[in-house]
């Protein structure tokens, strides 16, 4: 036996370590009856292989890097349906002439990516320091890139974090990359990626102590990635576009009245009102921040590849800025015509002094703001109509300080003693909002349908539902995609729904387990039973009475938050306007424009005109209204 220990050393420390393990297990392990065996099983979490096929769906690239062994690694992949038998596989293991190698296996991807459409990579430790040690990391990986599957395994922890590293360096465009793990090994890398997700288990809490998200279990990465990151990327462009959409339109709308009033530098609104713009339209597009959702979580999961619309950057691009300014720039010009059109009428009923005619214009212009945030809300609950009310109230109470209080109005400002009054008693100024609503809508919906004719608008569709015709009736495995990019190759039945359920199942059973065991006597407590007497000895559910929320929330706490705010507990609508709507409003923009013009027209007719009677100069000036018709 000390003999074999010392062999098994001086192999431990040798050059050539697993030649010369191989040789001394070949010569310990001789006429040997096996009296037993003992293993530890390793295998995959639940709904691991649904989440890999929803991923690879969405046209996420994976790579995955390992510890293990390559033969293990090369299993994990069959069994995680990364590898089929009908793929193509390289593998680079021998660190021998890594350039030649690496050369070789380029002249023979192209070819088998045509005929197969897959090819996957497998690739060891050592060769990666071969590689690295060449200074042949950029063509590495510019050839790692090309294959629809990579699995590194032996890898150290250090090259794992060099991986990710080499992937955003050298890749163009540099993608985001998303690192996930469970153990103390992979803190380096979740480090080094854009986002780090780390999985509570028995390997510690390293991995989640360095992370940017936890969770607690793999299959849970698909909603985290699917749908709410899905869905905060969409709130996030809508926020960040209408705060660039409604300070656009409220500066134009400055810049037009500079040129109006000929450069005199008079602003066309009050300081305390125009300083109150950006809290009064605050509330609304916060709520659409949190709350918003243009598609329900089971059509996303459904449908993975709705979540191209993030990874491509579909909607917060240099091209959709663009657009937005020049919609502002639209909107801008349909409050200034409407506006400017009906300032007679709007002068013949009190309001056209200075004060009162900036109040209505700013009035006009909250409620388009306000207008346009009602038609990109995808999702409608009390909390969204609760903001709508809130920005009106704030703009209500600001315009009332200068009515109710003369005293309070002489220090703010003298002059805008009832003006607010005066713009609401005026009958044109009811009519320009209309016409200013109206139009603004009409030419929303027409530069949306111009910009995509075979689509809906989306502009006035903020809610996109599937039909079950359009669902996928099965989901292939993930080795079934060539490229993230392309359509699936059905070449067998696969029909696994089980991947849709996002239940706490496996965390709801063993906090039963912890309920029933705390709830018997230490000295009566049973031995551990097993999982068909559990599920006998579980209350059933017909049993549970309206009383028990909380201790049921008690005993699983994992469960979502059944809070008032909470979005899953949240009731909510959503909205269709659709293209005949959108027509009927075109209409209705042109009837209030007609009926403004026919005012215009009327008060022509009969406009009022003041002279002043030549008089001498110890007469007073006689002053006489006569009807200019």
């Amino acid at each position: 036996v000390s003999r074999c220990k010392q062999s098994y050393d001086d192999a431990q420390v040798a050059e050539d370590r697993d030649i010369r393990l191989v040789e001394v297990a070949d010569t310990i392990e001789r006429e040997l009856r096996i009296l037993g065996a003992t293993a530890i099983e390793d295998k995959l979490q639940v709904e691991a292989k649904e989440t890999i096929v929803s991923i690879r769906q969405a046209g996420v690239r994976l790579w995955v890097l390992t510890g293990d062994k390559l033969e293990t690694a090369r299993n994990i992949g069959f069994s995680a349906e990364l590898l089929s038998s009908n793929m193509h596989i390289e593998v680079l293991d021998n660190p021998e002439n890594a350039a030649g190698r690496l050369e070789a296996v380029e002249s023979v991807l192209g070819q088998a990516i045509a005929d197969t459409s897959m090819a996957a990579l497998l690739v060891t430790a050592r060769f990666i320091e071969e590689v690295t040690s060449a200074g042949l990391e950029d063509k590495f990986i510019q050839m790692a890139t090309r294959f629809s599957v990579v699995i590194a395994c032996r890898v150290s922890p250090s090259q794992k974090k060099q991986l990710v590293e080499l992937v955003r360096k050298v890749v163009r465009p540099e993608p985001l990359t998303l690192a996930i793990g469970d153990g103390a090994n992979d803190v380096a890398m979740i480090q080094a990626a854009h986002i780090g997700v780390g999985i509570v288990g028995k390997e510690g809490r390293q991995a989640v102590n360095a992370s940017d998200f936890s969770i607690g279990q793999f299959h849970f990465l698909r909603r985290l990635l699917l749908v709410h990151g899905r869905w905060n990327y969409l709130r996030s462009c809508k926020v960040v576009l209408y705060s660039f959409w409604k300070n656009a339109v409220f500066v134009l709308l400055l810049f037009y009245y500079t040129v109006w009033a000929s450069h005199a530098g008079t602003s066309l609104f009050q300081d305390l009102v125009r300083a109150a713009y950006n809290l009064i339209l605050s509330f609304p597009i916060m709520v659409v921040g949190i709350f918003d959702k243009d598609v329900s979580d089971k059509d996303i999961l459904r449908m993975p590849e709705l979540y191209k619309v993030g990874r491509e950057g579909r909607e917060l691009n240099s091209r959709r800025l663009v657009q937005t300014l020049l919609t502002a720039l639209l909107h801008s010009i349909v409050i200034l015509a409407i506006v400017g059109l009906g300032a007679p009428l709007l002068a013949d009923t009190g309001v056209g002094d200075y004060y009162a005619f900036g109040t209505a214009v700013y009035t006009i212009l909250i409620v388009a703001m306000n207008h346009r945030m009602f038609v990109l809300t995808a999702t409608w609950n009390w909390l969204s109509l609760a903001s709508q009310a809130a920005s009106y109230m704030i703009l209500i109470v600001l315009l009332a300080v200068f009515c109710v209080s003369e005293p309070l109005t002489e220090v703010l400002e003298p002059w805008m003693y009832r003006a607010p009054v005066r713009m609401l008693l005026s009958g044109p100024f009811w009519l320009c909002m209309a016409a200013v609503l109206s139009a603004a809508t009409a030419l929303g919906a027409v530069a949306s349908q111009l910009k995509d004719p075979s689509a809906t608008p989306e502009t006035f569709t903020p809610t996109q539902s599937f039909s079950s015709a359009s669902r996928p009736t099965s989901t292939p495995p993930s080795f079934y995609y060539d490229q993230p990019e392309q359509d699936a190759r059905r070449l067998a039945s696969y029909d696994d729904r089980s991947y849709l359920k996002t239940s706490t199942r496996l965390l709801d059973q063993e906090a039963r387990r912890h309920q029933l065991e705390s709830s018997i006597p230490e000295a009566t407590q049973p031995e551990p039973s097993t999982p068909e007497a559990e599920t006998e000895a579980r209350p059933s559910e017909a049993h549970q009475t309206d009383s028990q929320p909380t201790a049921e929330a008690n005993a699983f706490p994992n469960r979502p938050s059944n809070s008032r705010f909470a979005q899953q507990a949240l009731p909510s609508f959503q909205l269709v306007l659709s293209w005949d709507w959108a027509l009927v409003l075109t209409l209705l923009s042109g009837g209030m424009l007609l009926l403004l013009a026919g005012f215009l027209l009327g008060a022509a007719k009969v406009e009022t005109a003041v002279q002043y009677n030549q008089a001498s100069p110890n007469e007073d000036a006689a002053m006489v209204v006569t009807d200019g018709s």
